[in-house]
């Protein structure tokens, strides 16, 4: 391997062990061949760390080490950060997929455009901006879909000093917004595209997590406030920064409480809106007077929801899945849980189908992709498509 290294790669990993070989054979496959990886065990308890010194011992582009004990990805990523020796820093997953050239495409782009950090697509997904080069704050606040770090890299001299929080949920977007902040331009490149892979068990979608999530979307948000008032944003600047926290954060309107506390966390000014349906107003006086549990009352609410959003028309669902209306649950409870899962979709502006051939992670995560659209695709730009007429 050269004694100088283009990028160093960090990939942060815990109780992954049955994921590992797919996720190493795609570093190995890395053509660039001046790079590093810098795979930081967070205190597995499933036999990572030894499959791992032994997989890799003969391999001198690979670094393993051991955080000891279980801190959580960012305090993994930040004992990471002491080993790079890369003019460039990438992140990746080690559930998720890249392409041989990943790394090679993304370090020639970043060199030729003299970038300071260079952004490429994932899941094929374009670009908020038309414009390549990006010189602006606003200009690639603008530009990011959401708050990852992994379909990037960075110039390390411009991020060298920049440290993740620690026990925060979501410190992703803080890194990214502080990597901005020192960046003085983005290159947007459309190929090769990042392929993330949504496991059952992550962040996003692991009902255990959500309260703690929910609260850390929350103070994630006033610290990148903060920044960018210490970093003197303008005033005519805020209004991009906002909208960058919203479509990376805001993926819980179903509750209203959270949405009211985001809304003054980040000072996102919205329009009243009126109340879904007596429905939802009813299950809350349901639920106030013990008529139903707390476990009845989130179903309801996320049929509710479901039917609210337009996307699942009832009439339509029944008249071509005649069998769902006498099924126990309701009609939108049978397609959230059952129908789904059959192929059928909930209604003629939503093929759920095509939704889920089109993004690979959400169908190999096996979640009901009307859910996945509502709760995270419909933030991050992901589109959507009508049910064909012969349906």
């Amino acid at each position: 391997m050269s004694e100088k290294i283009f990028i160093s790669v960090i990939i942060p990993v815990y109780n992954r062990r049955q994921l590992l070989d797919a996720g190493l054979d795609c570093l190995r496959k890395q053509t660039l061949e001046a790079i590093e990886f810098i795979i930081v065990d967070d205190g597995s308890s499933d036999g990572t760390f030894a499959y791992l010194q032994k997989a890799l011992k003969d391999d001198g582009r690979f670094k393993v080490v051991s955080s000891g004990q279980n801190g959580g990805p960012a305090a993994a990523r930040n004992k990471a950060l002491a080993y790079v020796s890369g003019k460039y820093l990438g992140f990746f997953d080690i559930d998720d997929v890249i392409p041989a050239d990943y790394f090679e495409a993304l370090y020639k782009a970043a060199e030729k455009n003299e970038a300071d950090i260079v952004y490429t697509s994932y899941c094929k997904l374009k670009h908020l901006s038309r414009k390549r080069r990006l010189t602006s704050r606003t200009e690639m606040l603008g530009a990011l879909k959401n708050g990852a770090l992994w379909d990037k890299i960075y110039r390390f001299d411009r991020v060298r000093d920049v440290r993740f929080e620690e026990g925060l949920l979501c410190a992703d977007n803080i890194y990214l917004f502080d990597a901005v902040n020192r960046a003085e331009s983005m290159f947007l490149l459309d190929e090769p595209s990042y392929e993330y892979v949504l496991q059952t068990d992550s962040v996003s979608v692991n009902p255990e997590k959500e309260k703690r999530r929910k609260e850390n979307i929350l103070t994630v948000c006033k610290i990148i406030m903060k920044k960018a008032a210490e970093n003197r944003y303008l005033k005519e600047e805020l209004p991009v920064l906002r909208e960058f926290l919203d479509r990376s954060l805001f993926c819980y309107a179903r509750d209203e409480d959270w949405c009211r506390r985001f809304d003054e966390a980040t000072g996102i000014k919205r329009e009243k809106k009126k109340a879904k349906s007596f429905k939802i107003l009813w299950l809350k006086v349901k639920k106030f007077l013990h008529v139903i549990d707390k476990k009845e009352y989130k179903e309801a609410c996320r049929q509710a929801e479901t039917e609210a959003s337009g996307l699942f028309d009832r009439k339509w669902y029944c008249r071509h899945y005649p069998k769902a209306a006498g099924m126990k649950g309701g009609v939108p409870g049978y397609y959230l849980e059952e129908g789904w899962k059959k192929g059928q979709n909930p209604g003629p502006a939503f093929d759920g189908n095509l939704y889920l051939a089109e993004n690979q992670d959400v169908a190999n995560a096996e979640i009901n992709p009307l859910l996945h659209y509502l709760t995270y695709g419909r933030q991050s730009g992901r589109k959507i498509f009508a049910v064909e007429k012969k349906v």
